[in-house]
């Protein structure tokens, strides 16, 4: 328990620290009807947003919730299987915003595509935004980010800790230092804070 609320204390930090661009829209005259989704936690928000029913397509590894399960599968990460997609006939395919190659054969394929973002909370944030606008659920999404940050801030007030806990998953030194210059950790602090963690921590 102690460690999830340490984790939601990292998430709030990240907000803050986050500085991420609104995903670009895909080009749509109408809310889509068929949607592929080409990562697991895209694939929760579609589901979070009240979107399952337009979920035509998701990757192997989209097993939560237990309903996209049932999903026709497109294979995943690297390997996905565009024969399967044009098959689906999606009128929106959403992917991270690092999938250049399959970014490319949409293209030449002409199928709209949304990406996302999730190097930091603010840039899950704006995806969830530009998903639920893309795919007429805007309120949905509103809400959704409304009750994210009002989780955290409980999880904070609850604690009762008055240390405050960072934790940073990948990334390099200068997004390190940019974090905590914006949390105020003095410099000779930051020489006594470890680039890396042993594997086994």
């Amino acid at each position: 328990m102690i460690k999830r609320v340490h984790f939601l204390l990292a998430l709030a930090l990240a907000l803050v620290a986050g500085c991420g661009k609104q995903p670009p829209a895909a080009a749509l005259n109408d809310a889509p009807e068929r949607i592929i989704s080409l990562a697991p936690d895209i694939t929760e928000t579609v589901y979070a947003l009240g979107l399952g029913d337009q979920l035509v397509g998701a990757t192997t590894w989209c097993v939560y919730p237990a309903a996209a399960k049932t999903v026709p599968r497109v294979g995943g990460f690297g390997q996905y299987n565009f024969e399967a997609i044009v098959s689906l006939r999606p009128d929106l395919v959403l992917l991270h915003h690092k999938y250049d190659a399959e970014k490319t054969r949409l293209d030449g394929l002409g199928i709209p595509y949304l990406e996302t973002r999730t190097e930091h909370i603010a840039d899950i944030i704006d995806s969830i935004v530009a998903i639920g606008e893309a795919c007429g659920a805007a309120d949905a999404a509103q809400t959704l980010n409304k009750n994210i940050n009002e989780r955290m801030l409980s999880a904070m007030n609850a604690t009762g800790i008055t240390e405050r806990v960072l934790v940073t998953f990948g990334g390099d030194a200068a997004d390190l230092d940019q974090i905590l210059s914006l949390i105020h950790i003095s410099e000779p602090t930051r020489r006594t804070i470890p680039s890396r963690m042993p594997s086994s921590a």
